[in-house]
């Protein structure tokens, strides 16, 4: 419909202020304080949790989506 020139006629400060939403490269950041946080030791025994836990949440996602564009 529109191009990306248009917006940045119109918005002056079009490519900074969506510059974040276009460039996911800084959300390394929040892998940080994990990885100063860690201690050289194994975590808890709660493997099977995370094997359940991703299709649950792929799944209550795909639905949300689903709801929300209906």
């Amino acid at each position: 419909m529109y191009s990306e020139r248009y917006f940045q006629t119109i918005l002056p400060a079009y490519n900074q202020s969506w510059y974040i939403l276009k460039n996911e490269q800084w959300l390394m950041v929040l892998a940080l304080p994990f990885m100063v946080l860690y201690n050289g030791k194994r975590g808890g025994k709660c493997k099977y949790f995370f094997y359940l836990f991703y299709p649950i949440h792929i799944y209550v996602l795909y639905i949300l989506g689903a709801l929300i564009n209906n």
